[in-house]
């Protein structure tokens, strides 16, 4: 399996560590766990799908973490809304792949 780490800094600013794993755009990902500490939000994704990587002669899946840098003071109020929304300026979810309770997307299942 493949590892892959990148940054997402508050001013929008992205490292990554050079790893042979990349993504391309519409990649699919499951998120497998997520952990909110004093610097942020940090993802642990699986690819839904194989993918190809470098000096590999199959598709094979990666995991990444994404790790959303988050103000101290927006970790402190410990509301979800502008958490969910510094990550969604990233990572987006279809319809097909998130349903969520009426009136609350916060409550969602993701097949």
């Amino acid at each position: 399996m493949n590892f892959a780490r990148v940054q997402i800094e508050g001013n929008a600013r992205i490292l990554s560590e050079p790893a042979s794993l990349s993504l391309d755009r519409g990649s699919r990902l499951i998120v497998l766990g997520v952990e909110v500490d004093a610097s942020g939000v940090h993802l642990l994704t699986h690819t839904a799908d194989p993918i190809r990587v470098a000096g590999a002669r199959e598709p094979v899946y990666g995991c990444s973490e994404f790790v959303f840098a988050l103000e101290p003071e927006v970790t402190r109020a410990g509301r979800v809304e502008p958490v969910v929304e510094r990550i969604e300026r990233w990572l987006t979810w279809t319809p097909e792949e998130r349903i969520c309770a009426p009136g609350d997307h916060q409550l969602c299942l993701e097949p």
